[in-house]
């Protein structure tokens, strides 16, 4: 995949998120619990020292 096409894949992935309400709380929800384990590792390593 070239660099252009790797842009016009981000483009349609970044309309379908602002348009579609559906597709935006799956992502929303997906990158919530990404942040929250992260969080909750980090916690955990600062506890360990």
């Amino acid at each position: 995949m070239d660099m252009r096409d790797r842009m016009e894949q981000n483009e349609e992935i970044t309309a379908k998120y602002m348009n579609d309400k559906d597709f935006k709380d799956t992502v929303g929800k997906h990158l919530l619990k990404q942040v929250y384990d992260k969080i909750r590792e980090e916690r955990h390593d600062d506890i360990g020292r």
